[in-house]
C-alpha cells in the first residue's frame, strides 16, 4: 500500500548511495535514481544534492526524510493493529429514559468502556 519509493528513499538515505541503496533493493540503479527523480518532481523539491559522487540531503531533503519515516512507522503500526485486530473499534449507540434506572446503565456503560479501550459508547437521553 505505501509506495515503493519511500522505502527507496529511506534506503538511499541510510546508505548514503544510489548504488548500495540499489544492491541492497534488489533494483537497478537507474531504477533508484527514477524513484528518487519521481518523488522529487511530486514534492517540487530536490531531496538529495549529487555533487562530487558523495550523496547528501538538502533542507528539503530533512523534512522529506522525517516524513518518511513517520509513514512508514504509522503504516507499520496500521498493519500489526489490523492484523491484531487491536486496531479495530467498535462503535455503539444506546439511548436511556430519564428515569431512576438510567443511572445504574450508564454506570455499567462506562465501566464497560472503560476495561475495553477499542469500544466507544454514545449515551443519549430524552423521553
Amino acid at each position: 500500500m505505501l509506495s515503493n519509493k519511500i522505502y527507496t528513499l529511506l534506503k538511499v538515505y541510510e546508505c548514503g548511495s544510489f548504488v548500495k541503496a540499489a544492491g541492497q533493493l534488489n533494483l537497478t540503479q537507474p531504477a533508484v535514481s527514477q524513484h528518487i527523480k519521481t518523488l522529487e518532481e511530486e514534492l517540487g523539491v530536490s531531496i538529495f544534492d549529487r555533487r562530487g559522487g558523495k550523496v547528501t540531503l538538502t533542507r528539503q531533503g530533512g523534512e522529506v526524510i522525517e516524513y518518511a519515516k513517520k509513514l512508514v512507522g504509522i503504516y507499520d503500526q496500521m498493519k500489526k493493529e489490523i492484523q491484531s485486530g487491536t486496531g479495530l473499534k467498535t462503535h455503539m449507540t444506546i439511548g436511556v429514559t430519564h428515569t431512576a434506572e438510567s443511572n445504574p446503565i450508564v454506570e455499567a456503560l462506562a465501566s464497560y468502556a472503560s476495561r475495553n479501550p477499542n469500544v466507544n459508547i454514545k449515551i443519549i437521553t430524552d423521553n
